[in-house]
């Protein structure tokens, strides 16, 4: 594929460090483990400068893992309906909401991520080298990655379109560039737009288009001369 989406080491925004009281289990958990942990053990054979810095490494490490795990607890246990205490007890409206929001925001961006990998790996499947009968399997209008995704249709995978007349352009259009709304995303809008030119481009089909039924030709050029 032409799109690139580059690891991360965190791929999600970190939220604010959690409230201490959350009505969840997990949180419970860490909070006891706080209390109960020993102190990092350091290899033997180092001097006392190398010790204390492998003490604050591991010291930070050990925290940042258990505020990573409260706040899972946290997403957890609001995705299940909860709502977040603060340290007196009460209600935590503010934070709720916005971890609500955080949560609605990456369900929406798995989402089109898993479209989108969809419509890429129907793409790998289509170009991959056959063998023998394989490489000259006929191809249809129907087989070919239209890109048109939405919900209705991620069920029965990206292009599950019958004719041309299926096809449309706005549709299209926002499918490429659903893209630009995940965080980890790391092309531009214009370098997203010449990356589906360039393997749209008749150019470019020329292997596929010969693979194409007869019957389903014109139907296959005109859909193509749609998203270009």
């Amino acid at each position: 594929g032409y799109f690139a989406f580059l690891p991360q080491s965190d791929p999600k925004p970190p939220l604010p460090p959690p409230a201490p009281n959350t009505d969840s289990k997990a949180a419970t958990d860490t909070a006891e483990r706080l209390g109960s942990t020993r102190p990092p053990e350091t290899p033997q054979g180092c001097s006392e400068s190398d010790r204390q810095e492998h003490g604050t490494s591991a010291h930070t490490a050990r925290l940042e893992r258990e505020q990573a795990e409260a706040t899972q607890g946290e997403f957890d246990w609001v995705r299940s309906g909860g709502i977040l205490r603060d340290a007196r007890g009460r209600r935590d409206k503010v934070r709720t909401e916005a971890i609500r929001a955080e949560i609605r925001r990456r369900d929406e961006e798995d989402g089109i991520m898993r479209t989108w990998n969809a419509y890429e790996e129907r793409w790998r499947r289509l170009s991959r080298p056959g063998t023998g009968t394989d490489q000259h399997m006929a191809i249809r209008f129907r087989d070919i990655p239209w890109p048109q995704g939405s919900a209705a249709d991620k069920e029965l995978g990206v292009g599950a379109v019958g004719t041309v007349e299926d096809l449309d352009v706005e549709s299209m259009q926002r499918f490429f560039l659903a893209t630009l709304r995940v965080r980890t995303n790391r092309m531009t809008r214009k370098e997203l737009v010449r990356a589906a030119w360039l393997r749209w481009h008749p150019d470019k089909l020329v292997s596929v288009l010969a693979r194409v039924v007869p019957e389903d030709v014109s139907m296959v050029q005109e859909g193509i001369s749609l998203v270009m």
